[in-house]
């Protein structure tokens, strides 16, 4: 672990050298290693980075005013249903 968290990337492990590392491989299911090889290249009409950036900075625009006041009504509504049952109604 300590040496993910060396601040000089020039010195930091690799991906490379924490996918062989002993500690990552212990106990690993056979052919684990192997998806890495063998991972799909993505479908035409995937997102590119761009436009994944774009998305989050106009999301991050909308939010700057706070949250759309019609959401407190939505989680109020929901949590005041009969049949909705939070993980902790018994806490």
């Amino acid at each position: 672990m300590s040496k993910l968290l060396i601040p000089d990337p020039t010195k930091r492990i690799t991906i490379a050298g924490i996918l062989e590392h002993p500690w990552f491989n212990k106990d690993l299911p056979p052919g684990v290693k192997q998806m890495n090889d063998n991972m799909r290249i993505p479908a035409s009409g995937s997102q590119t980075e761009e436009e994944v950036r774009a998305v989050v900075k106009e999301a991050q625009k909308n939010m700057a005013g706070g949250h759309p006041a019609w959401e407190d009504d939505y989680i109020d509504d929901t949590m005041d249903a009969e049949d909705y049952d939070s993980p902790y109604d018994d806490a």
